[in-house]
């Protein structure tokens, strides 16, 4: 585990605090800081646009996934979970779900 809380200082200030998923839910923000998402998260958030993974209303399931062992753990419940959804080829269309 990295952390349970994090706090995020600007110009002597603070800029945001919370846990992981809220702060990383804040991504534009966080650029506007000088600051990115992990790259787990950011490849979650591809995933989704590209249809293969559905957002859920509050993008928890991005925003919670922010390290390679989480990455692994939600990508293997996806493929055992619905194995047909997940476009194997990359020679088809990337945004086309089969």
């Amino acid at each position: 585990k990295i952390c349970d809380r994090i706090i995020i200082l600007a110009n002597g200030r603070t800029a945001l605090a919370g846990i992981p998923g809220e702060i990383f839910a804040q991504a534009d923000y966080l650029r506007t800081l000088g600051l990115d998402v992990p790259v787990a998260t950011q490849i979650f958030v591809e995933l989704a646009s590209r249809g293969v993974i559905a957002y859920s209303e509050d993008s928890s399931i991005h925003n919670a996934v922010y390290t390679t062992e989480q990455a692994i753990r939600q990508l293997t419940q996806l493929f055992q979970r619905d194995p047909a959804h997940v476009n194997s080829d990359p020679n088809d269309n990337p945004n086309e779900v089969t």
